[in-house]
């Protein structure tokens, strides 16, 4: 092939849309940076609207696995026969069950680690500005969620004092792998769908970000997007299976010790250490590999009368799909 024909492949290869499907961040992020660098986008969505798996709670962006401040990174970047993959989570292996309400309380933030109130997770309260977002975590126990979320209400209520106004119930789910592969068909998957989440909190929104903008680099660029994600992803994936290994290991006992040591310095920075590479967790990691080797599946959850999140979801999304 001559040079000419070479260059004119790569222009009419250029200027082909790239579908991105899935308009959750991780997508979305995807489409923004394609479409900064002068690329066609395209975005499909399963629903009618964006933001199907979310109720208008809060939603966390950590902010400690990495040295790179999150909000400095998305900076970087502004925020069909090439396609992006990022149609969100395939199963539930956490859920996450609350309120959303109006509040009188003062601005704070609260976790609690206590199996009663979020078995194998954590219970939280967040409020800013007189709204707030309640919810109890959990990764087992689905089928007694209206229990747990009683007992974190009661537990907010006792220990600040928390009045919610205008109640709202919401729901949503989260699925944790450690991927062999990000690429489907061909194409880059992103996101939930390539199963870029935290697996000990379940903060999951920086990964679909990061994951979206570096399958937009490697369309933009040429550059190959299974080297870029295990490059930039996969240290903090293993590492988060490593520390979910460890919290279910040491109990409620290790994670009062935790919390203390968490409430004497700066919580970012001891939290930043969980995920650096040490000896300790290149040791731990081929065990707890082998002990997530098999989905976080929620036995309790078989969806005969079941009436978690995971169940209510999957019948509420089917029944919004564009037919």
């Amino acid at each position: 092939m001559s040079t000419l024909e070479s260059r004119n492949r790569a222009r009419r290869k250029e200027a082909e849309p790239v579908t991105v499907v899935g308009a959750g961040p991780a997508g979305l992020a995807c489409a923004i940076a394609l479409a900064r660098a002068g690329r066609r986008v395209v975005v499909r969505a399963w629903h009618r609207d964006v933001g199907a798996r979310f109720h208008g709670d809060f939603q966390g962006l950590e902010n400690w696995s990495d040295e790179q401040d999150v909000l400095d990174d998305d900076r970087v970047y502004g925020i069909g026969d090439v396609a992006v993959l990022a149609t969100g989570p395939r199963r539930a292996d956490a859920i996450a069950v609350g309120y959303l309400f109006d509040t009188n309380v003062p601005d704070g933030n609260w976790v609690v680690f206590d199996g009663r109130l979020a078995p194998l997770g954590y219970a939280y309260l967040l409020i800013h500005h007189g709204r707030g977002t309640l919810a109890s975590c959990m990764f087992t126990g689905f089928k007694r969620q209206a229990e747990h979320v009683d007992r974190t209400v009661a537990f907010f209520h006792d220990r600040v004092g928390l009045e919610m106004q205008n109640p709202r119930p919401f729901g949503g789910f989260a699925n944790f792998r450690l991927p062999r592969t990000a690429v489907q068909g061909g194409h880059p998957v992103v996101g939930e769908q390539a199963g870029f989440q935290d697996a000990l909190a379940g903060f999951g929104m920086r990964y679909a970000l990061r994951s979206g903008l570096l399958a937009a680099e490697s369309i933009v660029h040429g550059t190959d997007y299974g080297s870029l994600w295990r490059r930039e992803l996969l240290p903090l994936l293993r590492a988060g299976t490593v520390n979910r290994f460890v919290f279910n290991l040491v109990g409620e006992g290790g994670w009062r010790y935790a919390l203390k040591k968490l409430g004497e310095g700066d919580a970012g920075s001891t939290l930043r250490r969980f995920y650096q590479p040490s000896i300790l967790s290149r040791l731990l990691f081929p065990l707890a590999r082998f002990r997530y080797r098999a989905p976080l599946r929620d036995r309790s959850c078989d969806h005969v009368d079941c009436q978690c999140v995971w169940c209510q979801c999957q019948a509420a999304l089917k029944a919004t799909a564009l037919t």
